[in-house]
């Protein structure tokens, strides 16, 4: 099998194999996927956090190891809180947005296939119950920002 994780702040996934397609989701900054077809310069890919598929670029693909992969889908992430951060990495910085995955956090790095990467920024404990309150205050953030086909927030 053939798997990845989004190492950009947003890729998008389209309904063909073609730039000129639909934008029906987007992967953000740490969501793994498996990669399910390839044609030509395309992946047509299944999300692991909710099975959603579609293509995206061969570009904005990043792999992962089978066993990255797993251990991504059986451990809860921290996600990112503020509506614009930065992770820093070999290759430099990635801003990223509200929501992003933090994946493997421990409170300082996250670890993106085999690199660490460096997050200062607040993020959520995964292993906390949400409160109603917090989550309409997450919610609000988003008010009145534009959306894609799917519905998921844009970040322009």
């Amino acid at each position: 099998m053939n798997f990845g994780i989004c190492k950009l702040s947003l890729v998008p996934v389209r309904r063909e194999p073609s730039d000129k397609s639909e934008m029906i989701s987007q992967l953000v900054f740490g969501e793994c996927y498996q990669v399910l077809q390839t044609q030509e310069k395309w992946l047509q890919i299944q999300n692991a956090a909710d099975d959603y598929e579609g293509w995206i670029d061969f570009k904005q693909h990043f792999p992962v190891t089978d066993t990255y992969f797993q251990e991504w889908k059986n451990e809860k992430h921290a996600r990112s809180m503020d509506v614009v951060q930065t992770v820093s990495g070999t290759d430099g910085v990635t801003p990223i947005g509200l929501g992003s995955v933090l994946p493997f956090f421990d409170g300082m790095t996250i670890r993106v296939g085999d690199e660490k990467m460096l997050y200062n920024g607040r993020a959520t404990n995964p292993n906390l119950p949400y409160r109603e309150n917090f989550l309409q205050k997450i919610a609000l953030q988003f008010k009145k920002r534009p959306t894609c086909g799917a519905g998921n927030p844009s970040s322009g």
